[in-house]
């Protein structure tokens, strides 16, 4: 189209917030309405597994997940400071870097969510994370036999969930 970067990244930014991410290659910091695209040293290789409750729908869940979040629900950026630190020092990101707004929330509003991270935790991971604004939830591991090894835990549940990895490049 023969438009340059910062002319990408406005077109994209009128699209959505979470657009302008897609343009650049690779990890990033993503701040303010996702036009603001810093990169960041790749990830390391990190595999993945996101389980997806079988809970019925609610209706009307972001919204209710939006209208329950509070000041206190937010940190003063923290995670984000651990995780970028991490990142530059090319170290693996751990657990202790995640953080979600909505965790709290989520394990209110959505009735058996508790249910799916227990039965995350028995299949063997240490952390379950919330993913987005729920009710899917999420791990991972530095090695892909330790996901593999869940991941198939799980399948033998017969619950829905996904074996991914970062993308190296």
């Amino acid at each position: 189209m023969g438009l340059s970067l910062p002319e990408l990244i406005q077109l994209a930014s009128e699209l959505g917030s979470d657009v302008p991410f897609f343009i650049h290659k690779g990890t990033a910091l993503v701040e303010g309405m996702g036009e603001k695209v810093t990169p960041l040293p790749l990830l390391p290789s990190i595999f993945f597994v996101l389980l997806v409750p079988p809970l019925p729908k609610i209706p009307g869940k972001t919204k209710r997940m939006y209208d329950n979040l509070s000041n206190a629900h937010y940190t003063q950026g923290q995670f984000v400071h651990r995780a970028l630190s991490s990142l530059r020092q090319g170290g693996l990101i751990d657990h202790r870097c995640m953080f979600n707004v909505f965790e709290e929330i989520a394990f209110t509003i959505v009735p058996g969510l508790d249910k799916y991270r227990k039965a995350l935790e028995e299949a063997g991971t240490t952390e379950a994370h919330l993913a987005g604004c729920g009710p899917s939830l999420f791990t991972f591991f530095s090695t892909e036999k330790e996901a593999r090894e869940l991941y198939s835990c799980l399948k033998k549940q017969r619950l829905e969930c996904y074996l991914a990895s970062s993308y190296p490049g």
